[in-house]
């Protein structure tokens, strides 16, 4: 049996409408977002150390009513009183992973509306970082796009942006690709080249940790090294289920 696999083409994928905003809030949104997002890792610590705390509860409280001497045989309404009672003294949890997972997204939501972090006026205009880009791309051969019109990005996105920020197209920014990655067999001993898996990103913040040593040989003059500025995406599913 064979089944269609949705997804979304090369060239409406570069139209996507990205919100700008002037460089230093973009920082500042950075850094907000990565202080709350470690929050959400201690949430999600803290939520595990817990949901192994009530499991071996359950455990013991189970045991305690196997073994439970104090239980007549046959004697229904008493097992279940016992069991009440045990069970209504355990520890129950303060969030569900799925509440971590709507917490994360709720982050980046209010990130990319720009309603994380307040505006500051006396910021340099996002029109100047755009005209920076402009002359990179130049020098690059790449034209710009034309601007996205104001209310076109927030209609087809379903949010509107403020008015220090600027629509443009993800096309408009990227000075390379998407293209794909490279990702070869691992070896088990140390090389002088490690390539990413997909849990250095399956989070959605980076985490260089999540990598595999490989003999592959790359050329120094590859553009699969990863330099500053690059953007990692990863292709299907969801984040519980990607790739």
């Amino acid at each position: 049996m064979t089944g269609i696999i949705g997804g979304i083409a090369r060239s409406e994928f570069l139209l996507l409408p990205i919100p700008i905003p002037p460089e230093k809030e973009q920082h500042r949104i950075v850094a907000k977002v990565d202080e709350l997002m470690s929050l959400c890792d201690e949430l999600e610590v803290a939520r595990t150390k817990r949901e192994t705390r009530r499991d071996h509860l359950v455990a013991a409280t189970l045991w305690s009513l196997n073994n439970d001497t104090g239980l007549e045989a046959g004697n229904g309404t008493d097992f279940k009183e016992k069991a009440r009672y045990y069970f209504s003294h355990l520890p129950q949890l303060t969030a569900r992973a799925e509440h971590v997972k709507q917490l994360r997204h709720t982050i980046l939501n209010l990130a990319v509306q720009g309603k994380l972090i307040p505006q500051d006026p006396i910021d340099e205009p996002v029109d100047h970082l755009l005209a920076r880009i402009h002359l990179e791309r130049q020098k690059l051969n790449r034209k710009m796009i034309d601007a996205i019109p104001e209310n076109e990005g927030g209609i087809a996105l379903g949010y509107d942006i403020p008015n220090t920020w600027r629509w443009r197209t993800l096309d408009d920014l990227l000075v390379f690709g998407p293209t794909n990655g490279f990702s070869p067999k691992a070896v088990d001993f140390k090389t002088s080249v490690r390539s990413l898996t997909l849990s250095a990103t399956t989070s959605g913040r980076f985490k260089e940790e999540h990598s595999k040593f490989i003999a592959t040989k790359i050329p120094v003059d590859s553009e699969l090294w990863l330099s500053d500025g690059d953007i990692l995406i990863q292709r299907g599913n969801t984040i519980e289920y990607v790739g």
